[in-house]
Formats: structure tokens, C-alpha cells, sequence
């Protein structure tokens, strides 16, 4: 692969707790009928703090508001120049979660 800007995302409690519930799920495309809906339903239902979605199968055409989940930020990287892929990270607010980017290659 090639080297470039990757994201990463940094989350902290405030106070400290426990360690954060999480939730990894390949989703084989957040654009289907009923999945942000459902993936909703299990964050709460699980009390999910950090989800991590692989195969989102999103594109720039797809805003953020098509997938946002009440109480969650979302990070995303579309795969860019083939289908599928892509990977969706969900944090809960609470966790005030940010994009931390890095140039290392390794």
C-alpha cells in the first residue's frame, strides 16, 4: 500500500472508568435497508461505547447523516477506487473521541 494520512481515533472518559464496551461487526454495507437502524438497536441494547464496523461499503455520495446514531460520533474511511470495503468507527459522545492522523507507513 501506499503512505499517506491515516486515521486513528483517541477516546478518554471523563472521569475514568472501566475499560469501554466493544463492538466489532462486518456489516457487508451500512447502506442496506434497515442496518444503521438495527446496528442502532444493538449499541443501545448492549450499552456499546466504541464500534468498530468493517465492509461499511460507503462512498463519498453517502453523507454522514445517513448512518449517524444518536449519542455516537462517527469516523470513517471509504475504500477509494474499488467496491466495497471501508471501515466505520463509532464512539460514544461521552467518550470526547478524536481523529488522531499519522504519517507512519508501518
Amino acid at each position: 500500500g501506499s503512505c499517506g494520512i491515516r486515521p486513528f481515533v483517541r477516546a478518554s472518559r471523563n472521569p475514568p472508568a472501566a475499560s469501554p464496551t466493544l463492538y466489532i461487526f462486518n456489516a457487508a454495507s451500512l447502506a442496506k435497508r434497515d442496518t444503521v437502524e438495527n446496528l442502532t438497536a444493538e449499541l443501545i441494547g448492549y450499552s456499546v461505547d466504541i464500534a468498530i464496523i468493517s465492509e461499511m461499503h460507503l462512498k463519498k455520495k453517502h453523507a454522514d447523516s445517513c448512518v449517524h446514531i444518536d449519542g455516537y460520533t462517527l469516523f470513517r474511511r471509504d475504500r477509494v477506487g474499488r467496491k466495497c470495503g471501508g471501515v466505520a468507527v463509532y464512539t460514544r459522545q461521552t467518550l470526547n473521541a478524536t481523529a488522531y492522523l499519522t504519517t507512519n507507513c508501518s
